[in-house]
């Protein structure tokens, strides 16, 4: 039977591990899913997964959506791109550039918001674009039509078995699982640097599994 809905999923996962009507592990799966997709969340940067904010704003920082996970780049159209700094570096330059109208091509991130330069206001607002990469979609917000699932199921199985492991106290057996989805977030990584569509590859970094 092909597992179309998170409900089956978690069957399916329970199922598995010889763990059906389990009251115990059945009250603790949703957070086991919960914590897999954590995992790939910090581990994963795919094309799938970037979104980007276009605005033009009126004061010195931009507040990042809730599903914010890194950014992959600032620009200021028509400008160009911004580098990131630190926000001892930014502090720095604050003082510096507080009536600068122009805004030097850097930003730094805190508290999930960007932060700019200059004098920035409604008489002198800046057009900013970020695009950004996106946690991975719950599963459980999206019962019955969740893409990166559909997508990318054996590497999420092997992310919640690894969880489901843990859980049952089985750090050997989750050992096996951790194995089988680094190799399989490598291959996706793979995958996605030879693709190309941003322009250039993206590199593999494990632990983390990064572009």
């Amino acid at each position: 039977m092909a597992i179309l809905t998170y409900d089956q999923f978690k069957a399916y996962v329970a199922e598995t591990l010889w763990r059906t009507n389990d009251t115990v592990f059945e009250a603790n799966i949703d957070q086991m899913i919960k914590d897999a997709e954590a995992r790939m969340s910090r581990d994963l940067r795919i094309e799938d997964n970037l979104s980007i904010i276009s605005e033009t704003i009126t004061e010195n920082s931009i507040a990042l959506p809730a599903d914010y996970s890194e950014v992959k780049s600032v620009e200021f159209p028509p400008k160009g791109a911004a580098a990131y700094i630190t926000q001892q570096q930014f502090n720095g330059r604050v003082k510096f550039f507080e009536s600068d109208s122009q805004p030097p091509p850097f930003y730094t991130i805190f508290t999930k918001k960007i932060f700019v330069l200059g004098s920035i206001g409604a008489d002198s607002p800046l057009d900013i674009s970020v695009l950004f990469y996106t946690k991975i979609p719950p599963f459980q917000d999206n019962p019955t039509d969740n893409k990166f699932y559909e997508d990318y199921s054996d590497m999420y199985l092997a992310a919640v078995l690894r969880q489901a492991y843990i859980f049952l106290r089985d750090h050997t057996t989750a050992g096996i699982y951790e194995k089988q989805y680094a190799d399989l977030a490598t291959s996706v990584m793979t995958s996605e640097a030879t693709r190309k569509r941003s322009g250039g590859p993206l590199h593999m970094a494990l632990p983390g599994i990064v572009a």
